[in-house]
C-alpha cells in the first residue's frame, strides 16, 4: 500500500466511524477526485453524513451540491435549508449563499441584505460588492449612493471586477453628488481615480477630488473620514508634481463652471478678531 492510498484508507476508517472533519474532507476528496476516483454520488453521501454533525463547511457544501444538481436531483428547497443552518453559524460562504437565494429565489431583498452584510462583515468580496449594488438601487435598504461606493470600493481594492464596473456605470451621478458638496463622494472619486478602479487612472483628478474635498466641502461628520480627506490633501500636495496640480486644478474649475449653482460655495474663511495691543 502506498502512503496515499494509506491515508486515504485512514480517512475512510476516521469517516465510518462519525468523526466529521474526516467526512469533509472525503466528501471534498471524491468531489475534486483527488486521491480516490471522481464520485459526485459518493461526495453527497459523504458531506450529508458530516452535514447532519453540523460542520458548518459540510453544510454549505451540501447545499451547493444539491442546488447544482451534483450527484443528485437539483433540490433547492433542501438547498436552502442547509445554507440557512450552516449561515446561522457565521460561515462567511453560507451567509452569500443564502443571501443570494434570497434575492433570486424567494425574493426578500430585506433578507438578502441582512445576510450579505453578515458575510461582509467578515471581509467576503463578492457580498461587499452586493451589499453595495443593494445600496444603488435601494433593494432591501434606503438607497445611498455614497454607501454604495464605499462598499464597490473596498470590493474593486480587492480585485472584484464586477465592482469596478458598477463604479464606471455610476461615475457621473457619484461625481454630481461631490460637486454638490458631499466629501465622502468626493473622497470615493479620488481613490477611483487614483488606483484606476472604475475609470482610467489619473494623479490630475486625483487631485481634483482630493482639492475639492478638502477646500469646496463641508467638514465630514465623521472624524476618521475628516482625518482621511486632510491627510490624503496633504500628502498629495506633497507628491504629486506641480503639473499634475495645475492640470487637476483646471479641471475643478471647468467642472465648477459646468455645474453652475450645483456646485458647493467655497469654505468661508473665519476672520479672527484682533486683540488689544
Amino acid at each position: 500500500m502506498t502512503e496515499a492510498e494509506d491515508l486515504i484508507a485512514k480517512l475512510l476508517t476516521a469517516a465510518q466511524n462519525g468523526n466529521a472533519d474526516s467526512q469533509y474532507e472525503l466528501a471534498t476528496r471524491y468531489r475534486e477526485g483527488d486521491g480516490v476516483p471522481e464520485n459526485l454520488s459518493d461526495s453527497l453521501q459523504w458531506y450529508r453524513k458530516a452535514a447532519e454533525s453540523r460542520h458548518p463547511d459540510a453544510m454549505n457544501d451540501l447545499g451547493s451540491m444539491l442546488l447544482d444538481g451534483h450527484g443528485c436531483k437539483a433540490d433547492p428547497a433542501e438547498a436552502f435549508k442547509w445554507y440557512e443552518l450552516a449561515a446561522k453559524t457565521g460561515h462567511p460562504v453560507a451567509c452569500y449563499n443564502l443571501a443570494k437565494r434570497y434575492l433570486h429565489d424567494a425574493i426578500d431583498l430585506p433578507q438578502a441584505f441582512h445576510w450579505f452584510s453578515e458575510a461582509a462583515r467578515q471581509n467576503h468580496t463578492e457580498a461587499i460588492c452586493e451589499l453595495g449594488t443593494m445600496y444603488r438601487f435601494g433593494q432591501g435598504t434606503g438607497r445611498n449612493l455614497i454607501a454604495a461606493a464605499d462598499f464597490h470600493l473596498i470590493a474593486a481594492k480587492q480585485g472584484d471586477v464586477v465592482a469596478m464596473g458598477n463604479l464606471s456605470d455610476y461615475l457621473d451621478e457619484l461625481q454630481t453628488t461631490a460637486l454638490a458638496g458631499n466629501p465622502t463622494a468626493s473622497r470615493c472619486l479620488s481613490e477611483i481615480y487614483n488606483l484606476g478602479l472604475g475609470a482610467e487612472k489619473s494623479m490630475p483628478l486625483t487631485w481634483t477630488w482630493t482639492k475639492w474635498a478638502k477646500e469646496r466641502c463641508p467638514l465630514s461628520d465623521d472624524a476618521d473620514e475628516a482625518a482621511g480627506i486632510e491627510g490624503a490633501y496633504d500628502f498629495y500636495k506633497s507628491c504629486l508634481s506641480a503639473d499634475d496640480r495645475k492640470e487637476g486644478e483646471r479641471v475643478l474649475k471647468s467642472l465648477i463652471v459646468a455645474a453652475g449653482k450645483s456646485a458647493a460655495p467655497k469654505k468661508p474663511l473665519v476672520k479672527r478678531k484682533r486683540g488689544n495691543k
